[in-house]
């Protein structure tokens, strides 16, 4: 590929007479060329001053939303922070681990205690008669609760 010498001062030219031509198809006073003015450039810098109020207001609209914006990322947790309670939670985590692995232990324990305790000191032969007495007693109840809901003074 042949390297082409470019003419920076002859493109720079050519560049202000196509703007030349341009603003003078458009209307407008030729920039830098100090030709005729524009009789309707009054209204045209009316028009380009209300533009700039609403410009002004929307970026003072800008400015507070960013303020806001500004203020809640103040109170967000940083990536640091983040890493920070992951670490946290998963120490959490271990601890938690080791706790139910003891209160398993504990609990077999307990199990195994209460199982010796029981079998010393009930006797194979009071089991049925526990059970017997246990359902004659929710039966009693069960009877006396049906009585109770029979009667129109008792609230129900």
């Amino acid at each position: 590929m042949a390297v082409v010498p470019v003419d920076f001062e002859k493109a720079r030219k050519e560049n202000e007479e196509k703007r030349q031509q341009v603003a003078r198809s458009a209307g407008q006073v030729a920039i830098g060329g100090g030709g005729p003015h524009d009789p309707g450039i009054g209204s045209r810098v009316n028009a380009l001053e209300a533009d700039l109020k609403d410009v002004k207001a929307g970026l003072s609209r800008l400015e507070v939303s960013s303020a806001r914006i500004e203020a809640g990322l103040s109170s967000m947790a940083t990536k640091s922070d983040l890493v920070a309670s992951t670490g946290a939670a998963n120490v959490l985590s271990e601890r938690v681990s080791a706790l139910d692995a003891r209160f398993g232990k504990v609990e077999r324990a307990v199990e195994g205690a209460m199982t010796v305790a029981i079998s010393k000191s009930i006797g194979p032969w009071q089991l049925p008669a526990i059970l017997g007495a246990s359902a004659t007693v929710l039966g009693v109840a069960a009877a006396a609760i049906g009585w109770l809901l029979t009667r129109p003074w008792f609230p129900h």
